[in-house]
């Protein structure tokens, strides 16, 4: 198996693709950093800030990653079209 990619992927753990292969169950959590950006985009700060915290403690389904948190960021900046967030 090769696999080749030409951008960080802070979500692709090649840990999870040899546990396919070995047929062990790969448990998929969803990123806490682009639910947060989602709600900010589409919402206000304060119900993104709720909805952090009970994604935080949901940790069967949410992972928090730094680095998808600073890909967030990046993104934000980039895009000049979003609200202003206070």
């Amino acid at each position: 198996m090769i696999i080749l990619q030409n951008i960080q992927n802070p979500g692709f753990d090649i840990s999870s693709v040899l546990d396919i292969l070995r047929g062990k169950q790969v448990i998929y959590k969803k990123s806490v950093a682009f639910a947060y950006a989602r709600d900010l985009y589409k919402n206000d700060s304060e119900y993104a800030r709720t909805r952090l915290g009970e994604r935080l403690a949901d940790t069967t389904q949410y992972v928090l990653n730094e680095k998808e948190m600073a890909r967030v960021g990046l993104e934000f900046s980039r895009n000049r079209n979003y609200k202003q967030i206070v």
